[in-house]
């Protein structure tokens, strides 16, 4: 079998998708262009109609239940199911230690970590 998508993909590009990834968990998922220009030659960012994630209920799932459960959801979410037992392992030693470690890492910080693995995986990349 042959993945002829991956004729595209360099070293350039897959460090630009993880840099995108990032940008779209920490700051914002995108610019929401909905206002009109002045001139009306075109649209412009809305800052009264910004754009965000809602991490909820991982967050929920993470502080009641814990991070493999949290991983679980992600799982189904992020890979049909696909995740190996490996990978889910590396993530959850992640952020066990990030959560040990950073006196500051919120259990959103969590969730945003672990979807960010996760996106960086071959599990999500390559779904068979």
């Amino acid at each position: 079998m042959v993945s002829p998508e991956f004729q595209i993909l360099s070293s350039t590009s897959s460090i630009d998708y993880l840099n995108i990834m990032e940008y779209m968990l920490t700051r914002k998922p995108f610019d929401n262009k909905t206002l009109i220009q002045e001139d009306s030659t075109g649209t412009m960012t809305n800052p009264d109609d910004e754009p965000f994630l809602d991490f909820s209920d991982e967050i929920t799932i993470l502080d009641n239940d814990g991070v493999i459960p949290m991983l679980d959801r992600l799982n189904i979410l992020l890979c049909r199911g696909q995740l190996s037992p490996e990978s889910k392992s590396i993530i959850k030693n992640a952020i066990d230690q990030y959560r040990a470690g950073v006196v500051d890492f919120t259990s959103e910080d969590a969730v945003k970590a672990a979807i960010y693995l996760i996106m960086a995986s071959p599990d999500y990349m390559i779904l068979k």
